[in-house]
C-alpha cells in the first residue's frame, strides 16, 4: 500500500499523521480504491490467512493429541470452521470499510503526499509557530 505499490497504481497510502486518524484510514482507503485488483488482492490474501490459520489450529489440535478420534476431529472442525467464518467476517468487513471510506472526505490538508512536506517543513523549523 505506500512504495512497494506505486508502480502498479497502489502508493497512496501515508501513515506519518498518526494524529489524524482519519487522515490514515482516508489514505487507505485511496490505496485500496486505486484499483479493484488492490481490493481482489486483499480479499484473497484475508481469506487464504485465515483460512491458514484455522485449518493450522485444527491439525495442531490433532498432532499434539488433542483430539484423537475422528468424532472430536469433527467437532473441532466445526469450531475452527467457525472460528475461521467469523475471522474472516472481521476481515473482510475493514476491506469493506476501506471501499466505503470517501477519501476526498477529509479536508485537512494532511492527507497523501503532503504529510512528508509537512513533516519535513516542522523537522526544519520552517513552518508555522510552535505554541507550548
Amino acid at each position: 500500500m505506500h512504495w512497494i505499490g506505486s508502480p502498479l497504481g497502489g502508493g497512496e497510502f501515508v501513515a506519518h499523521d498518526a494524529s489524524n486518524a482519519f487522515a490514515a484510514a482516508s489514505s487507505a482507503a485511496a490505496a485500496i480504491q486505486s484499483s479493484v485488483l488492490w481490493i481482489v488482492f486483499y480479499a484473497l490474501g484475508v481469506i487464504a490467512c485465515v483460512f491458514h490459520l484455522a485449518n493450522g489450529v485444527w491439525t495442531t489440535l490433532i498432532t499434539w493429541g488433542v483430539t484423537v478420534g475422528p468424532r472430536s476431529q469433527k467437532g473441532a472442525a466445526v469450531v475452527c470452521g467457525a472460528f475461521c467464518l467469523g475471522l474472516m467476517g472481521i476481515g473482510l468487513g475493514a476491506l469493506l470499510g476501506f471501499c466505503l471510506v470517501d477519501p476526498q472526505a477529509d479536508k485537512t490538508p494532511a492527507v497523501g503526499h503532503e504529510v512528508v512536506a509537512q513533516v519535513a517543513q516542522m523537522e526544519s523549523g520552517s513552518g508555522a509557530s510552535k505554541t507550548n
